[in-house]
């Protein structure tokens, strides 16, 4: 997921992540279940619940997966640039919370993401 979309960034979008446009109803409900997601991962960390931490985190990445797959960006670019623009800053974003989410558990990972 994290190559598929920084390679497609880098080479349609020339290694620069895209401007964005309006958010559709796919990216607002993609932002209700990582707003959740995340909100739930905290108060497992909170109460030292590690496993049930990393599974949320791995659910987070799903979500953003699912995203991915629902928004076709590959196929969008080939008509709208200026939507494949949107999919694809968004993306880039969810990937950054995912490695956010898991770090404590990959921090070279994680690091490697940030670099």
């Amino acid at each position: 997921m994290f190559h598929r979309v920084l390679s497609f960034i880098g080479s349609k979008f020339d290694h620069k992540i895209p401007a964005h446009t309006e958010l559709t109803t796919l990216e607002v409900e993609c932002v209700d279940k990582m707003r959740s997601t995340i909100d739930e991962y905290i108060q497992k960390l909170e109460k030292v619940k590690i496993k049930e931490g990393l599974k949320l985190a791995m659910h987070a990445s799903q979500i953003c997966n699912q995203y991915i797959q629902n928004s076709n960006g590959f196929d969008i670019f080939k008509t709208d640039k200026e939507r494949a623009s949107t999919i694809y800053k968004f993306a880039a974003n969810l990937l950054v919370v995912v490695s956010v989410l898991l770090a404590p558990y990959m921090p070279s990972f994680s690091a490697k993401i940030y670099s």
